[in-house]
């Protein structure tokens, strides 16, 4: 893949990213809002919870409640329709098939800064002694389980 630089390094480094994540029971929950389950395209990743907000529930009072009873602080990264589908794919496709999508070159950065974001927050909550909840022992409802046995172990 990179020896015949058809995809930019900096895709290439952020679907490894988020696969590793998954493999290792970090997956972020990009499925639906974590606060009304809708599918929404306007979304935000909630990097220190690992899923997504959607555009109508940002900033409502159930958010706010959520963020409250979570305990943890709230940092949401702007996802566009694209990234957030980037994203889902990377974590469901097959792993042959994982590089099959496109993405718009002017997002590949944000897809990447995202990934990136996502696994730091990781590494530091590791270095704190704190643990994120390891979905291979109970399930984030992710939908990584459509692979059959791939990233996502039951």
């Amino acid at each position: 893949m990179l020896c015949r630089a058809d995809r930019p390094t900096e895709l290439i480094k952020a679907a490894f990213e988020l696969r590793c994540a998954c493999i290792s029971g970090l997956c972020p929950d990009v499925s639906v809002c974590r606060i009304c389950s809708r599918d929404g395209a306007d979304a935000y990743l909630d990097v220190m919870n690992g899923s997504i907000v959607c555009g109508e529930c940002f900033g409502t009072e159930e958010f706010e409640k959520d963020g409250r009873d979570s305990g943890t602080a709230t940092v949401l990264l702007p996802l566009s329709e694209r990234v957030l589908k980037a994203m889902r794919y990377v974590i469901l496709s097959q792993p042959k098939r994982i590089f099959s999508f496109s993405i718009p070159e002017d997002e590949v950065d944000d897809l990447a800064r995202i990934c990136e974001k996502y696994l730091l927050k990781e590494r530091l909550k590791a270095e704190k002694g704190e643990t994120t909840d390891d979905c291979r022992n109970g399930c984030t409802g992710c939908g990584a389980t459509v692979l059959g046995g791939g990233a996502c172990i039951k």
